[in-house]
């Protein structure tokens, strides 16, 4: 099954914050994290196009004798147009995963009821965390967390409920008063309107592939290459 070996691909980077963490943190710039999908994108797409498409031509070409004797021509068509489907079906399964994979990640910055969202960088999370582990003694009992991580006021509240963290933001902002308004840059819109940008090109990346026939037959007179 040429399939096989690709099955497990995915149109969005692995470990997509992570990727982007590692590099600069969270929340990042929304710039950054597009390339850093764009790039993917399009590195798999042409994985499947190239490498994935080429393979199935390729095992068509070689035993074109199964079904390429008379009693079969007749029905090439059909058998094609089957071909055809199998492959679309694959790819939207990939796409679907993909899409998913997309929408865990963002559900990752969904914030609890009652939860508010705070400016809580990568490195404040880890200390915050520890903040609400260190209320605890090894025996689970409550103890007395270390004064210097109760000083920050937007730690203490951590103590002993790390279910209180405040995961960060997704995406950096720049606020600033100008002629008497606040400007957000990117704006919320701009932020909404690149994301789902993102959604629609995980959709239509792979929306449209050659089908098998179009390089094993001429298309003037229907003979085998």
């Amino acid at each position: 099954d040429a399939w096989q070996e690709y099955s497990g691909l995915s149109l969005v980077a692995d470990k997509a914050g992570t990727l982007v963490a590692e590099s600069a943190g969270l929340p990042c710039e929304l710039d950054k994290f597009r390339e850093l999908q764009s790039s993917h994108r399009v590195r798999v797409c042409d994985t499947l196009r190239e490498q994935w498409f080429g393979e199935v031509v390729d095992r068509f070409h070689n035993n074109r004798a199964a079904f390429m004797n008379s009693k079969q021509q007749d029905h090439l068509e059909t058998f094609f147009a089957s071909v055809a489907t199998l492959m679309e079906n694959q790819l939207r399964d990939l796409t679907t995963r993909s899409i998913h994979q997309m929408e865990e990640y963002f559900a990752r910055f969904r914030l609890a009821p009652g939860q508010s969202q705070g400016a809580v960088t990568a490195a404040e999370a880890e200390k915050a965390g520890e903040a609400a582990h260190s209320g605890y003694t090894v025996d689970g009992q409550p103890g007395n967390p270390p004064e210097e991580l109760l000083e920050d006021e937007s730690k203490r509240d951590f103590y002993g409920d790390e279910s209180k963290l405040t995961p960060p933001a997704a995406f950096q902002v720049t606020v600033a008063f100008q002629n008497g308004a606040v400007e957000i840059s990117p704006s919320f819109a701009e932020i909404e309107r690149q994301v789902l940008d993102l959604f629609d090109r995980l959709v239509d990346c792979l929306a449209s592939v050659d089908r098998v026939e179009s390089k094993l037959f001429s298309s003037s007179k229907g003979k085998f290459y």
